[in-house]
């Protein structure tokens, strides 16, 4: 994995060669779980919330990308 932005309240981290959203959620509970027993001290610690596949990262706070909370189907954004 290689972290390629973050801030305050975010890291983003892609997987190279990984082009399945389900592989991406099972590598980021690992991660989460890496994370939190190597940098984290109770009560402080990350939690993993969503995979952006396919994605484009400019800078924290300047990124796309489709957004999947949920490994089956990506949010639906609404159309106004």
């Amino acid at each position: 994995p290689v972290v390629i932005g973050g801030d305050t309240d975010s890291i983003f981290i892609i997987y190279p060669n990984v082009t399945k959203v389900p592989q991406a959620f099972a590598l980021s509970q690992t991660a989460e779980k890496w994370i939190n027993a190597g940098y984290f001290q109770d009560p402080q610690k990350t939690t993993f919330e969503k995979v952006y596949h396919p994605a484009l990262y400019i800078a924290p706070k300047r990124y796309a990308g489709k957004k999947y909370l949920k490994k089956e189907a990506p949010e639906q954004v609404p159309k106004k």
